[in-house]
């Protein structure tokens, strides 16, 4: 995994590589930017962004810190990367 970076147009959204493939940890928030409210994870092809990507739908949960949501959105990339050969030909095939 490559370094983490946080997006320049969305300074609390982090998007980083894996192997392969491009990771979007994408966040929502409730409060006052403290801690966030949301999550969704978004994955894809470096080569073929357009071609296949997947993403969770809103997870939504009460995280205690930003750095706890942003280890629970790469468990959940990790989930889509692990299945990913097997949901690219069957995308009936869940996650992790």
């Amino acid at each position: 995994m490559t370094d983490i970076k946080m997006a320049e147009d969305r300074p609390r959204d982090i998007h980083y590589k894996d192997g392969v493939y491009d990771v979007s940890l994408i966040f929502g928030w409730l409060d006052s930017g403290k801690k966030p409210s949301g999550l969704r994870v978004h994955v894809a092809e470096t080569a073929k962004p357009t071609n296949f990507a997947q993403s969770t739908g809103s997870i939504q949960k009460t995280w205690s810190t930003f750095e706890e949501a942003t280890e629970e959105g790469k468990k959940f990339a990790t989930g889509l990367i692990s299945t990913w050969p097997k949901r690219k030909e069957n995308p009936e095939i869940e996650a992790g």
